[in-house]
């Protein structure tokens, strides 16, 4: 798809190729392959300027974050998220954002988390995708769910009342596998495992 459309519109100017191949695809669709694109020889510098157009063309449009997360319909790819190159340009975007105003900085993980529609939202997605048996989706969604786990145990959240603050009060099997899994980790938070060294010598 976008090397055809290179082929046939360079050498026009960077902006006019971003526009035709956005009207046409959609800029989440673009967003999507030009990060490919980044990653080959033949058109890689062409395609960083474009890339760079569009997250600067955001940023120019006063987009937050969270709308860009919205205009890329990462939510939609729900589990599929965790691996999608979407996320590496909300990435690109976050750090663009906070270098041009710092006076909001954000971090990708909390519009990741507000975009999911807050922590029971982000729990519910995480939790499913460490069960697709897809080890890159499983990886990336157990480092979200990490995140989501300390920032719980740090608020002094017991696992006994996350159903009620973060899950509506819904007990069904995945909930149940959530609160599961934040009570382990909960639990070796409040008991760290303590390693003894048996000194050889007075044996």
């Amino acid at each position: 798809m976008f090397s055809k459309y290179i082929a046939k519109y360079y050498p026009n100017n960077v902006k006019s190729v971003l526009e035709r191949f956005t009207v046409k695809y959609g800029e989440d669709a673009v967003a999507k392959a030009l990060v490919t694109a980044t990653n080959k020889g033949t058109m890689k510098d062409f395609a960083s300027k474009l890339q760079t157009q569009q997250l600067e063309g955001w940023l120019a449009r006063q987009k937050s974050a969270g709308d860009v997360f919205n205009l890329l319909k990462i939510k939609e790819d729900g589990v599929l998220s965790m691996k999608s190159r979407k996320v590496i340009v909300l990435s690109k975007y976050v750090n663009l954002f906070n270098g041009k105003s710092p006076q909001d900085k954000t971090q990708l993980f909390s519009v990741m988390k507000n975009g999911f529609g807050g922590d029971g939202g982000l729990a519910r997605m995480v939790t499913a995708a460490r069960r697709v048996g897809d080890p890159e989706i499983e990886l990336t969604a157990k480092q979200y769910q990490k995140g989501l786990f300390k920032q719980w145990f740090a608020g002094d959240i017991k696992p006994e009342n996350v159903y009620a603050k973060f899950l509506n009060g819904k007990e069904g099997h995945l909930e149940k596998a959530i609160v599961a899994q934040y009570k382990a980790h909960y639990d070796k938070q409040m008991n760290p495992q303590v390693y003894t060294f048996n000194d050889p010598r007075r044996s």
